[in-house]
C-alpha cells in the first residue's frame, strides 16, 4: 500500500499493545484520550515520534494540550472542523 512495507496496524485496548512505534493514531473521545496519553507516550518512539489524536470537541483542545506537554509532547498542528479538532504532536 503506498509503497510502504513496514506499516502495523492494531486495534484494540491501548494496554495491551507492545513496542514503540514512529506514529501513533488515535481517533477517540476526550476522556479515553486522557487516561490513555501516558500510554501512548511510552509507546512513541523519541524523538521524533508523532501522535495524532482527533475525536473530542474543540473546547477540550487546551486540556489535551496540557496533559500531552505534561508528558513531553509538543504540540506541531491543530486541526478544526466545525466543533470537531484534530491535534498532531510530536515526542
Amino acid at each position: 500500500m503506498n509503497q510502504c512495507s513496514e506499516i502495523k496496524i492494531q486495534h484494540g485496548e491501548v494496554a495491551d499493545v507492545s513496542g514503540r512505534y514512529d506514529i501513533i493514531v488515535a481517533n477517540i473521545n476526550r476522556n479515553v484520550l486522557l487516561h490513555d496519553l501516558a500510554y501512548y507516550a511510552a509507546r512513541i518512539h523519541s524523538p521524533g515520534g508523532k501522535l495524532l489524536v482527533s475525536g473530542f470537541y474543540r473546547h477540550d483542545e487546551d486540556r489535551l494540550i496540557k496533559s500531552a506537554e505534561e508528558l513531553g509532547f509538543t504540540l506541531l498542528k491543530a486541526t478544526r472542523k466545525n466543533d470537531w479538532s484534530s491535534l498532531l504532536f510530536e515526542k
